[in-house]
């Protein structure tokens, strides 16, 4: 039973340190991550929530979304005025 105690304990710390290590990752609303390894892009999610990858190996980069936006403003002539369009209903 002795020979038990240490692979257990290794095994703990092991598990500890891939935790550790970051498996997961947070996708905010209006954000689209991109994941690669090796610089290869392996997935891309443009849904809200955690995800999951590989610790050391993958690496996520996230990027804003231009639709986030809730109005652009167009023209900033005087003259012209301005036009306000609303993002969120081109989706």
């Amino acid at each position: 039973m002795n020979k038990f105690k240490p692979i257990s304990f290794v095994i703990g710390v092991l598990i500890i340190v891939f935790f550790l290590m970051g498996p997961y990752f947070i996708v905010e609303e209006g954000e689209m991550a991109i994941v690669t390894r090796f610089g290869k892009i392996i997935k891309t999610e443009s849904d809200a929530g955690l995800k999951f990858k590989v610790p050391v190996i993958d690496q996520v980069s996230k990027l804003r979304s231009l639709l986030s936006c809730p109005a652009v403003l167009l023209g900033s002539s005087a003259n012209q005025g301005t036009l306000n369009v609303n993002a969120k209903n081109f989706r």
